[in-house]
């Protein structure tokens, strides 16, 4: 005799599977009644036959797509609880969550730094300056640092490509047809 872990009745060992342990080489019975795991099965199919008759379309994403906008109270009510939780306030008069100090009351983010874009393009006299230093015998890594350029970028230089524009991906039909 043995007992279900699940529904803890005291059962034959013959009412049990039981399933081959390679690395052991043993048979093992299981901890759940034969009963158990065909309960566990059907509710699992069930489950299943249930999530493909719901129409998710028909529900649609737009309460994600708008603030403070939720499919019932249920949703409200644990989007609350979760933010709550997490130490998140919300703002009753303008609608906004915040958290003191990565959001402030009035929605704004005070830690963000605003991003300036870099002028990423090279002045005639630093290439001629890396052309200059490479005819002098220095490395890229050399060259790259007295320039305040990236090494790859010395090198492009220092070693131009002739067939640049040249090299570009062919599709294998029209690299087949030039080469007839």
């Amino acid at each position: 005799m043995k007992i279900c872990t699940k529904c803890n009745q005291s059962k034959e060992e013959s009412e049990y599977s039981t399933y081959w342990h390679s690395t052991f080489q043993k048979h093992y019975t299981r901890g759940y009644c034969k009963d158990c795991v065909a309960n566990q099965k059907k509710e699992y199919r069930d489950h299943k036959k249930a999530m493909k008759n719901i129409d998710f379309d028909s529900v649609g994403d737009d309460y994600l797509k708008f603030p403070n906008q939720y499919i019932n109270e249920n949703q409200r009510l644990a989007t609350f609880h979760i933010m709550e939780m997490l130490g998140w306030k919300f703002n009753v008069q303008d609608g906004i969550w915040y958290k003191p100090p990565f959001k402030l009351k009035d929605g704004t983010f005070p830690n963000l730094k605003k991003f300036e874009k870099t002028n990423r393009s090279i002045s005639k006299q630093t290439i001629d300056k890396i052309r200059e230093l490479h005819q002098e015998g220095k490395k890229n890594w050399e060259i790259a640092r007295e320039c305040g350029v990236h090494s790859s970028t010395a090198y492009r230089y220092c070693h131009p490509d002739p067939n640049y524009k040249k090299n570009k991906y062919i599709p294998k039909k029209k690299r087949n047809d030039s080469v007839k």
